[in-house]
């Protein structure tokens, strides 16, 4: 039982790469790029993890900013964490490496023994495929998001704009709304106040590409010229940069120079944003501290 909460617990949520062992004690180093409210999450279930199996010592080390140079530089000291969490992209880079333990010997061992979280046909097999090389496996899936629109309809009523509509918003509709929402509220000839935050994050980017009909990768996963550069996506990225040129988007520079695109919206400056479903935890932090948010 309590392998199968230990796997439960971190495997699902992470990438192993060493255990640091002491006398009658494992003592583990969890690092992930959690902000406060996610921390606060994490932190519970660690809280119970270690309850539930006295005999494992937990220290959480959440770093919110410059994540991968922390990791990287902590395996160059010689002291790398032992449960981390990787963004997939970063997965090829970290098994060339080397810095992953290969971990299907022991999902393999505790699914014959019933763990819970150990039966890779319960996850879907795309994701669990990002994390072979091989007949290797190096992490298994903490999650997966769509990717989506949220909208501040307090910047929406202030500026008598209608929200958008449950079902067939088409992309034009989308840039009639980002205009709409665009005002120079100071007089100075220039936007401040948007209608969106420009998606400049390949998580984000590559989806929107996907909507539009494009791919990234052949069919067989070679290569990359001739789909990511195709004509059809610079069309698809062209219509966001079109939208960026006209005022309706403050540039990512811009927007990083004015406390980041969340903030931004939060403080009715931007009203709306392509992110993913962990954007909800901002939010309901964000509320909790008494921000004046109808998302």
């Amino acid at each position: 039982m309590r392998r199968a909460r230990y796997l439960k617990a971190f495997l699902v949520i992470a990438v192993i790469l060493l255990s640091s062992l002491a006398i009658g004690v494992t003592k583990l180093r969890v690092t992930t790029w959690a902000g406060a409210e996610e921390a606060a999450l994490d932190e519970e279930i660690i809280a119970e993890f270690m309850r539930l199996n006295p005999e494992y010592e937990v220290t959480y080390e959440p770093v919110p900013g410059d994540y991968y140079q922390k990791i990287l530089t902590d395996i160059g000291a010689g002291t790398p964490p032992d449960v981390i969490l990787l963004d997939a992209e970063m997965i090829p880079a970290f098994v060339e490496g080397n810095y992953l333990t290969d971990i299907n010997p022991f999902i393999s061992r505790l699914n014959r023994d019933g763990a819970s979280g150990t039966d890779l046909t319960e996850y879907f097999p795309v994701l669990v495929d990002i994390f072979r090389s091989g007949r290797s496996l190096y992490a298994l899936p903490k999650d997966t998001s769509p990717i989506g629109i949220f909208y501040n309809k307090k910047v929406f009523d202030e500026l008598g704009v209608p929200y958008p509509p449950q079902d067939g918003w088409t992309l034009e509709e989308f840039a009639e709304t980002a205009r709409l929402l665009s005002k120079d509220t100071d007089g100075d000839g220039k936007n401040d106040v948007w209608g969106f935050a420009f998606p400049s994050w390949v998580g984000v980017v590559v989806p929107l590409l996907w909507a539009g009909g494009g791919e990234v990768f052949s069919p067989d996963f070679t290569q990359t010229s001739g789909y990511l550069n195709s004509d059809l996506n610079v069309k698809n990225y062209e219509f966001f940069m079109d939208l960026l040129s006209k005022g309706y988007a403050p540039s990512p520079q811009e927007a990083s120079s004015l406390g980041g695109t969340s903030a931004l919206f939060y403080t009715g400056k931007v009203g709306m944003t392509i992110t993913g479903r962990w954007f909800n935890v901002s939010i309901k932090g964000q509320i909790a501290k008494g921000a004046d948010l109808h998302v």
